[in-house]
Order: structure tokens, then C-alpha cells, then sequence
């Protein structure tokens, strides 16, 4: 029988050993992986059982990177996560967001036992629930499978671009992010991983401009994300992003899902 494997995402070299150690040493195999740049890469082509996943990396978001490209990607959306940070504020800041991402918690400084409960608990759960509350399906260990929804990054001058687009996109089953210029372009798109990133420069001066959106490109965390300068207007604002991300998630839900005769869909009969 095959080893459980293990993917340790962790700057600190101390803390890397220490765990790997403790791993191997309760039967595990271990994947060791120093910074956020690369990790999902190394996830989505290991495949391990679980993740044990620090926040703080070369970035202070870098694991948050980490977890939401891995939760974006349904290859990789149902694999346990175990976030191990000492950044008790982003515990709090972004609790919801763990729960959503059926993220277990432990915080450092910790006792090794507790570590290894928490990934046992994590890898084999007991199975109480036959529906994510999300709105996913369960598997049969108990783990609910995410509900993926395209994420749309905005970016704009003033932000009446963002709330109006903001809406019509979150109607169409669209997660979308936003933030205005000077508030931080660079650190939303490594919190958030958006699918697509949608820049309105509006009036910026164009040095500006490139700055920002080169750190963007250039960064190992966000260089993979595209990024459409001056969106069209209207309804080609949409085709552009359907080309890029395919169809509205709620179009294609209402195309699988048509109620018929006794509860059955047009597919089943």
C-alpha cells in the first residue's frame, strides 16, 4: 500500500524539517516546498492527499495565492488543505474564506500531536453531511466539493465601472473582486487570483499604468493571470470575458438543470 503524501508549502526552514520529519516518521510521504511561487504547479501535477499550506511566504498573501488557484481549479478544488500560520489576524480577517474553502486551522506556535490530529482528521473525515450548505455535492468521505465560480478582477478610476459591472457579473454567476487605482492593484491579484483582470486606466498617466500592471505580469505569483486593458463597453464587455473565461457559470447551470414531469431533467428522460 502506497504511503499517504503530504505537500508542505514553508518558508521557514526549521519548520519545513520539523514537520517533515515528524511526517515520515508517522508513515507519511512528504513533498517539501519552500515559497508560494511554483506550489500550485507542484500540487496540481503531484496530486498529493493534503496540504499543509503556511500563510506568510515571500509574500505576506503568498499561501492565500496558493490556496485560492488551488480552489479555482477543479483538479485540485477537492484536496485537503491544512493552513499552519502564525498570522492569527488573517485567521480572523479571512475566516470565512477558510470556511469556504474547507481549510483546517492550526496556529504556531503548535504541538506536533496537534498538527498530526488535525491533517488525520482532515485526510479521513467523518462523513455527517450528504450536501455542502455551498450548494456542491459530497463526496464519500464526507468532503463537500467546492462550487467553482469564475473570479473577475476590476479595475478602475472611479469605481462607477466597478459597480455597475460589478452586479450584471455577480447576476451571471461571476465572483467578481474590485478595487480602484492606488488601492493596491498588485497585492488584490495575489489575494484574490482572479481569472481574468479587467483594467479601465481612465485618464492615469500611461507610465503609471505600465508599472503597475508589468509588476503584475512579472510577479511568479500573477503573471499567469490575463489582463484586458480598456474593456470594451456594452455588451461586447461580457463576449470579451466569455471569451477568455467561456460561458456565464449560471447560463450553463440553466442549461443542465431543467425541471420536467417527476422531478426528472430533460437529460434523464
Amino acid at each position: 500500500m502506497v504511503a499517504t503524501l503530504i505537500a508542505i508549502i514553508e518558508d521557514d526552514d526549521a519548520v519545513l524539517g520539523m514537520i517533515t520529519a515528524c511526517l515520515e516518521s508517522d508513515g507519511y510521504r512528504t513533498l517539501p516546498y519552500r515559497q508560494g511561487a511554483g506550489a500550485y504547479e507542484l500540487i496540481a501535477t503531484a496530486r498529493p492527499d493534503a496540504v499543509i499550506l503556511d500563510i506568510r511566504l515571500e509574500h505576506p498573501r503568498a499561501g492565500l495565492a496558493v490556496l485560492q488557484r488551488l480552489r479555482h481549479d477543479p483538479a485540485t478544488a477537492t484536496i485537503p488543505v491544512l493552513v499552519c500560520t502564525a498570522d492569527i489576524p488573517f485567521t480572523r480577517e479571512y475566516a470565512r474564506t477558510l470556511v469556504q474553502h474547507h481549510c483546517a486551522v492550526v496556529t504556531k506556535p503548535f504541538a506536533i500531536a496537534d498538527l498530526l490530529t488535525a491533517l488525520a482528521h482532515l485526510i479521513d473525515p467523518v462523513p455527517n453531511v450528504s450536501e455542502s450548505p455551498l450548494g456542491g455535492s459530497t463526496h464519500a468521505n464526507g468532503v463537500a466539493e467546492p462550487v467553482i465560480r469564475p473570479v473577475v478582477g476590476l479595475v478602475d478610476t472611479n469605481g462607477r465601472g466597478v459597480t455597475t459591472h460589478t452586479a450584471q457579473l455577480e447576476q451571471k454567476g461571476y465572483k467578481v473582486v474590485a478595487c480602484r487605482w492606488g488601492d493596491g492593484i498588485f497585492d488584490m491579484a495575489v489575494r484574490e487570483q482572479p481569472d481574468v483582470l479587467l483594467v479601465d486606466a481612465g485618464d492615469r498617466p500611461r507610465g503609471a499604468v505600465s508599472y503597475a500592471l508589468r509588476r503584475v505580469e512579472r510577479d511568479p505569483l500573477t503573471g499567469h493571470i490575463p489582463i484586458v486593458v480598456e474593456p470594451p463597453l456594452d455588451g461586447e464587455f461580457y463576449r470579451r470575458i466569455e471569451a477568455i473565461l467561456g460561458p456565464p457559470p449560471l447560463s450553463q447551470a440553466a442549461k443542465q438543470v431543467r425541471w420536467v414531469g417527476a422531478g426528472r431533467t430533460r437529460a434523464e428522460r
